[in-house]
């Protein structure tokens, strides 16, 4: 939708991080968004997919992540700061 090109998507564990998008146009995400809703994993995709033409969290930024996501990305980020910190006591098993 948004007309960028992406280089390689991953999916890890990070700790402190839901995605990341590097200069380079690789996109990363945390597995436990697998356990998120819906509309939590669409707004963490928008999130970085922005990324990919601004760098910054800065106006266009937001308004291109409000244009790129179908809901309530505010809700979104709410439910991570409530919810999020359960999704970590998941672990793979050693």
């Amino acid at each position: 939708a948004a007309g960028l090109s992406v280089g390689r998507v991953g999916v890890g564990d990070p700790r402190s991080r839901w995605g990341s998008c590097t200069h380079d146009g690789d996109l990363r995400y945390s597995w436990r968004l697998v356990m998120a809703p819906n509309h939590v994993r669409r707004a963490t995709v928008a999130h970085e997919v922005a990324h990919l033409r601004h760098m910054d969290h800065g106006a266009a930024f937001h308004a291109l992540v409000d244009e790129l996501h179908d809901g309530d990305v505010a809700a979104a980020r709410g439910w991570l700061r409530r919810e999020g910190r359960s999704l970590h006591r998941y672990r793979f098993a050693d």
